[in-house]
């Protein structure tokens, strides 16, 4: 690998570390994971970095390594043993801070799951849109898509992912 090489990589590595951690988290909802995830993503990019073409844009390549390793994260994830729910320690009745921040980890966790629900192209939007704050020229950019279509594929993902919540809501209102 020429130096040259390996000085571009660096300044995109590090110009794209904290999206990268921030994407992941967005899919894992776990700080160590997303952190691995990033990494493995560098890491594979590294070892294919000379068939990146930079006309097909570096997020774009980078989006589609993490959102694989994620998945693949999830699945692992989702084959091991459930835990048992009475093993799982109650919060003190009295102790609100801790009720709060179960609670809110409680809707995160619920919230992902609704997202890995949605379409692939849809949980693209959500996560890069809604978890991420891209704009949608970004959006556009990254998935290879007119803003007109991310617009469109926010508006009905934000719709079903609604639906998907909405028994959680009133349930929990």
């Amino acid at each position: 690998m020429k130096s040259r090489d390996i000085r571009k990589f660096r300044e995109l590595v590090e110009a794209n570390k904290h999206w990268a951690y921030e994407v992941a988290f967005s899919f894992v909802g776990d700080s160590m994971a997303a952190y691995d995830i990033s990494q493995q993503a560098f890491v594979k990019i590294w070892r294919n970095f000379k068939k990146w073409k930079p006309q097909t844009g570096f997020r774009a390549w980078l989006y589609a390594i993490l959102r694989n390793l994620c998945y693949n994260h999830l699945e692992r994830q989702s084959r091991r043993a459930e835990t048992d729910i009475e093993s799982v320690p109650h919060l003190a009745a009295e102790n609100t801070d801790a009720e709060k921040s179960a609670l809110d980890e409680e809707m995160r966790r619920v919230v992902r799951e609704a997202i890995l629900k949605l379409s692939p192209e849809h949980q693209d939007v959500i996560v890069l849109v809604d978890l991420n704050g891209l704009k949608y020229r970004e959006v556009s950019e990254i998935l290879g898509i007119p803003v007109g279509t991310v617009m469109s594929r926010l508006y009905y993902a934000r719709r079903h992912l609604a639906e998907l919540l909405k028994d959680y809501w009133e349930g929990n209102l």
